[in-house]
């Protein structure tokens, strides 16, 4: 697994083990939208993270350095704890941000991967929101990755599929076509 793929994995893992009672936490494959941020609320509560720009990149001896933001974005719901305490939904998002700021300074991401740098949360909220019943929060930071310049046995596909929203992920690999890779490229 190449050191980005498996430093965003590494987030979430993080999150999810520190939030069991999400009821999602997965990766996100590029920007956050707006259609995409109504469907999170759906979800909530819930965390998803991105990495949506590389920058700086500098090469030495066969080792190429970079920074790697990420973004997650998580929601919140109003919520009652096991001691029936209740939390406004702002409470709750606010709760969550603090877990999340306080792991990611310790947070192990993985070979290649420096310490989470320039981090800041920032509430989301908008006037709108408040019919919905959720708060959204982002919290961003930046790490350096460092990528050695051989290839990696497995890192690089050996097919290649290609596949339109909303018809991707797990549960449409039908919908996918092969444009690449196997026995008889397409």
């Amino acid at each position: 697994m190449s050191a980005l793929v498996n430093m965003q994995a590494k987030v979430v893992a993080t999150i999810a083990a520190l939030m069991p009672k999400l009821k999602e936490c997965k990766p996100h494959p590029g920007r956050f939208t707006r259609e995409e941020l109504e469907k999170f609320r759906v979800k909530s509560p819930s965390v998803h993270v991105a990495v949506p720009s590389i920058r700086n990149p500098s090469s030495s001896g066969g080792v190429l350095q970079c920074s790697v933001k990420t973004v997650l974005v998580l929601t919140a719901k109003n919520t009652v704890d096991e001691n029936d305490k209740a939390f406004s939904r702002s409470e709750s998002a606010m709760n969550m941000v603090a877990a999340i700021l306080l792991a990611l300074p310790t947070a192990t991401l993985g070979a290649g991967i420096g310490a989470c740098e320039d981090i800041a949360a920032d509430n989301l909220y908008g006037s709108g929101d408040d019919k919905q019943g959720v708060a959204m929060w982002a919290i961003h930071w930046n790490n350096t990755v460092t990528l050695s310049s051989p290839v990696e046995e497995g890192v690089l596909p050996s097919e290649l599929y290609l596949g339109f929203a909303p018809e991707i992920g797990t549960g449409h690999e039908d919908d996918y076509v092969r444009i690449a890779g196997g026995d008889d490229d397409v």
